[in-house]
């Protein structure tokens, strides 16, 4: 009954409703959440619920700035710089956010929100491990940053990053896989004796207790240094950074930067 994509395009009866329940729950028991989460759309189309396409379509396509973020992708991870002077380079060493000019602070901290989409994070997770060495992740701003650290430092900055295991990254796909899980069954349990789909009520309710339900569950690792380390992804969400230094350029306050952001925006 099942076709491309995972979409069912007739449920009719409760057995058709049962089964796509189950083969979502099967996908994500299998570790296959992109899968699991295009049937998700297409079980929340055929119920009207807005709640469970948009949650399964942003964890797809990735958080934009403007999104309700989900406790489980707001996690602690370190600042690192690597640099170089003429006598000596440094690498993978830990910075604090206090370094950092205070009006960016909102935006580049130890508490990380990871917006990137679950097939991004897999194909980080797969690198990381096929390499032995740790995620890195670079702040929006990155190389203005850089300029201002580097202004005020002994060395010159050649990278800034967060630096995430691979298990941490992970850990957020997992919890999507688990997710979906319960969902299935908090609908499994709501559907009525004689409803063929489940309302849409039920399914936002389903989505709230299970994704926003617990504001307790929040991943908190450990960084992992002392190894080569892997490229550099970049994160999203820039624009309000990027406005907060214009605004700094204009009144002045880092004027030498203002001239490196032009140069780097031409």
């Amino acid at each position: 009954m099942e076709e491309s994509l995972g979409l069912y395009p007739n449920l009719t009866t409760l057995s058709d409703v049962a089964a796509l329940l189950d083969r979502i729950e099967a996908e994500a028991l299998n570790d296959n959440v992109v899968k699991a989460l295009r049937m998700c759309i297409s079980l929340g189309g055929h119920a009207g619920s807005t709640e469970l396409r948009e949650w399964a379509m942003r964890e797809l396509h990735g958080y934009t700035g403007v999104d309700h973020l989900p406790d489980y992708r707001r996690i602690r991870a370190g600042l690192y710089v690597d640099g170089v002077n003429a006598a000596y380079q440094v690498r993978g060493q830990q910075i604090s956010s206090l370094a950092l000019p205070d009006f960016v602070r909102e935006e580049v901290s130890e508490d990380l929100e990871v917006r990137h989409s679950i097939p991004a994070l897999q194909k980080m997770v797969r690198s990381a491990e096929e390499h032995n060495v740790p995620i890195r992740l670079a702040p929006p701003g990155t190389p203005l940053l850089m300029q201002y650290l580097s202004q005020h430092s002994n060395y010159g900055i050649t990278a800034l990053y967060w630096s995430l295991d691979a298990s941490t990254v992970g850990e957020i796909t997992e919890r999507v896989c688990t997710d979906v899980i319960a969902m299935v069954n908090e609908i499994r349990a709501a559907i009525g004796p004689d409803q063929t789909l489940p309302s849409s009520d039920v399914v936002a309710q389903a989505v709230e207790v299970v994704v926003h339900g617990n504001a307790n569950r929040i991943i908190v690792k450990d960084v992992t240094q002392g190894r080569n380390s892997s490229p550099i992804s970049h994160d999203g969400g820039t624009s309000r950074l990027r406005n907060v230094w214009w605004i700094a350029g204009i009144l002045g306050t880092i004027g030498s930067l203002v001239f490196g952001y032009i140069q780097i925006m031409d």
